[in-house]
């Protein structure tokens, strides 16, 4: 069931609402709902840096929603047959990738902590990808079969100092 334009207001609103670090800037981020041949998808309108993500949103051939927002960053998802994932900074517009999101050298603990939880799923391997999304719940990276989860208890220790501050907690 679509959402309406006011009711994404209001959840956006309490989103960016919910607090931040002292002496942090918080980007309002401005999204518009549109539905269309079966197809819903957000539109960024604010901050101007976002709107690159627009391309991202456009390039879903499926509905795309949002999965974790801050005040510093948005991470969406597309319902495509192939799933797809991604985070941005507010800030910036910039697409978080595995690279500038876990702290040099800590690669090879990513993929121990992806191991961890495979163990407890039918997926008997799989290696982390920039398809993904951070969430307050940890790193979650699509697959056909579901979702890949770090949690955020093990993603911290790895998390740059600074995507960390992003995540906002």
């Amino acid at each position: 069931m679509p959402l309406s334009d006011r009711r994404w207001t209001a959840i956006l609103s309490f989103a960016l609402l919910a607090g931040c670090f002292n002496n942090a800037s918080v980007t309002e981020l401005r999204l518009k709902a549109h539905q269309a041949n079966g197809r819903e998808w957000l539109e960024v309108l604010a901050p101007p840096q976002a709107l690159p993500i627009n391309q991202w949103v456009a390039a879903c051939p499926a509905s795309v929603y949002v999965l974790y927002q801050s005040p510093r960053m948005v991470s969406l998802g597309c319902r495509a047959a192939e799933p797809m994932y991604a985070s941005y900074r507010l800030d910036t517009g910039d697409r978080l990738t595995i690279e500038n999101t876990i702290q040099r050298g800590q690669e090879q603990a990513l993929q121990e902590a992806v191991n961890r939880y495979l163990w407890k799923t039918p997926l008997k391997q799989f290696r982390p990808t920039g398809n993904f999304a951070l969430t307050g719940q940890g790193m979650i990276f699509p697959t056909a079969d579901g979702e890949v989860v770090v949690s955020s208890i093990e993603l911290r220790p790895l998390l740059d100092r600074e995507t960390a501050f992003l995540i906002g907690r």
